[in-house]
């Protein structure tokens, strides 16, 4: 006897967890992993690549997949009966990180501001929370000046102090670096000449 396939309620409950896809795709990395998620909790995670030999709950699951896209992409997408069609469909469209997209997210992030103080904590929180959620990666240079661009004028004076500090400190680092090189260098030059000096060459007699 086949093993009976999971009830709706069941695929709804697996799927709760889902965000849903943005239409720019933007946290189609995370989404993807959630969808894949939610099929392994059902025990079909193969119904994402492969048609599923039950139409009827190929097409449930697939009903679900597309209750967790917005919009424009639901639109794009919901003439698709298959949860395989639907994914082929969508990693066409987002399957590779793009520098379109990830410059997206740095558009939002970077149009998130806080204009209190009290609320600093708050609006980093919400900035992490963001883009975690759209699981891009971003490089710690830029995640910083993101954080600074954001941050209220009263905090202004703080980060250029630090700034300076941060600055001031590389450079007497740079100074040091090189003076030990340059000891070390005259150390060196020093205990060639003492050798010498210890072991004269003899004379050459023709």
């Amino acid at each position: 006897m086949a093993a009976q396939n999971p009830s709706l309620s069941d695929v709804l409950k697996a799927f709760l967890a889902v965000p849903k896809l943005r239409n720019n795709g933007a946290n189609f990395e995370l989404w993807r992993a959630r969808v894949k998620a939610a099929t392994c909790t059902i025990g079909n995670e193969a119904i994402l690549t492969t048609l599923h030999t039950d139409a009827k709950f190929d097409g449930i699951v697939a009903a679900a997949i597309q209750g967790k896209l917005q919009n424009n992409l639901f639109m794009l997408v919901n003439t698709l009966t298959t949860c395989k069609s639907i994914m082929d469909s969508l990693i066409t469209c987002f399957g590779q990180t793009t520098a379109v997209v990830t410059a997206n997210a740095k558009l939002q992030l970077f149009s998130m501001k806080c204009q209190s103080d009290s609320h600093i904590m708050k609006h980093l929180e919400l900035q992490y929370n963001y883009l975690t959620e759209l699981g891009q990666k971003i490089d710690e240079k830029t995640y910083i000046n993101i954080i600074i661009a954001s941050l209220p004028p009263s905090y202004h004076p703080t980060i250029d102090a630090l700034s300076t500090s941060i600055d001031t400190q590389n450079r007497i680092e740079e100074i040091s670096e090189v003076s030990e090189e340059e000891d070390k260098a005259l150390e060196d030059e020093e205990e060639a000449r003492q050798a010498q000096a210890d072991h004269p060459q003899a004379p050459t007699h023709l």
